[in-house]
């Protein structure tokens, strides 16, 4: 379901999005396929998050993945780094980057985070 508000846009899923990859046991996943390490997410013949990106033209940017979390604003990308390696920022460097804690460089140090000013 997509509800618009404001600027924005709000979907909802039908279960928690986020959680579905944590979740050891998830209710809701068939009986058939033994809920054994399967999630809503991994269920479906397609990506609904990549696709809803894809139609409003938002490119992940080459570091997300497991532990890499990413949040778009209209003026500001925030990502988080929740992996025990640094993540190299290398693709920003023309935009201001405000680290949690700066290592120098484009590095983003394991467990935190930076806001990149896209504007």
């Amino acid at each position: 379901m997509k509800n618009t508000i404001g600027k924005g846009v709000v979907y909802s899923f039908g279960f928690a999005y986020g959680y579905s990859y944590c979740a050891k046991g998830i209710p809701h996943v068939p009986f058939s396929e033994k809920n054994n390490e399967l999630y809503p997410v991994q269920l479906m013949k397609t990506n609904i998050l990549e696709q809803i990106l894809n139609a409003r033209r938002i490119i992940q940017p080459p570091f997300h993945g497991k532990g890499i979390e990413t949040a778009y604003f209209e003026n500001a990308i925030i990502i988080v780094n929740h992996t025990p390696h640094p993540v190299n920022l290398d693709e920003f460097s023309d935009k201001p980057i405000h680290y949690q804690q700066d290592a120098g460089g484009s590095l983003l140090l394991p467990h935190m985070a930076a806001a990149i000013f896209t504007e």
